[in-house]
């Protein structure tokens, strides 16, 4: 079969031919019938060498997570879905054994499978999940639609446990991840959305997806004098943002300068530790899990802040 692959620990992808995989007893294999880019696939093809090395086992490596299609071939212990189902594949790929599995919490699998990421993904003709990570399109949704649920569903949990019915609240930042978050918002009966970026199409597609006021704020001038400090001493606030590589998606990370900036909030950064916790998790790795927050806590020890602000 075609697919898009990373052959070389280094900038780019290629474009050729593998095997198409063969199912495992709970495998389900689909015809890919629509994908969408992720900020994750941009840092596999540029090669952030921290993100991708944690991720990527072997090459050659198919990237891609966000996909739909139509089930092709299934594994003998498959039973929730068919040959012919119209299905979407989820980026977390659950053991089903381990103890937080059989605990009803699979989202803190002790074996979590990343599709896409520390598995084959969906930049090819045919892909393969385990029968855990694929939920079934309901009538009416096109593949096109399927493709996008799982970057919806990075927003549904903490708009659906943010209670934000009737209330004001904002999104800052509206790239994909906060249209999502605007529309469920919209959706579950918030009052005032107020959506802050840089960028007018952006701003321009929030007041379509609901957001009543929407502000640019590369363009208010009482950010001027804004900083972002590093290593400052006696700050009470240290700021842990979880951003996926800095250098490559610097724009998620100013709207929160600017919420700080106006609150007067008197925060720093530290030069010491990355924040990838999350990334830890997913892969379940205890260990790195464990130095990265040793780092980046002995440093806000270090510095004498009070408060350790984690953000996603």
């Amino acid at each position: 079969m075609k697919a898009v692959l990373k052959t070389k620990r280094e900038p780019g992808f290629t474009f050729g031919e593998v095997d198409r995989p063969k199912p495992g007893l709970r495998d389900v294999v689909i015809k890919v019938k629509a994908a969408a880019i992720c900020g994750s696939d941009l840092n596999f093809y540029v090669y952030e060498k921290g993100f991708c090395d944690a991720f990527i086992k072997e090459l050659p490596f198919i990237p891609g997570h966000e996909c739909a299609g139509e089930v092709v071939e299934v594994g003998r212990a498959v039973t929730h879905v068919q040959v012919g189902d119209r299905v979407a594949f989820d980026s977390h790929i659950p053991c089903g054994h381990c103890a937080q599995c059989q605990r009803g919490m699979p989202h803190t699998c002790m074996n979590m499978g990343l599709f896409g990421h520390n598995m084959n993904g969906c930049f090819a003709e045919y892909a393969m999940a385990m029968e855990t990570g694929v939920r079934k399109l309901p009538p009416g949704m096109t593949f096109e639609q399927g493709a996008m649920l799982e970057p919806l569903g990075v927003v549904v949990r903490p708009v659906f446990y943010s209670e934000v019915g009737m209330a004001n609240i904002g999104v800052a930042g509206c790239g994909a991840i906060g249209q999502f978050a605007i529309a469920l918002a919209r959706a579950m009966g918030a009052n005032k959305i107020y959506a802050m970026d840089i960028n007018e199409k952006r701003l321009a597609l929030a007041k379509e997806m609901g957001a009543t006021t929407v502000i640019d704020s590369g363009a208010q001038p009482e950010f001027a004098d804004m900083q972002a400090p590093i290593d400052k001493e006696g700050a009470y606030f240290f700021l842990n943002q979880n951003s996926r590589e800095p250098n490559t998606e610097p724009d998620e990370m100013v709207p929160l300068w600017k919420i700080l900036h106006l609150a007067g909030a008197d925060w720093t950064y530290g030069s010491k530790g990355w924040a990838a916790e999350n990334y830890c998790l997913f892969l379940a790795d205890d260990k790195c899990w464990e130095h990265v927050t040793r780092t980046s806590a002995k440093q806000a020890d270090e510095l004498g802040c009070k408060v350790f602000l984690n953000t996603e």
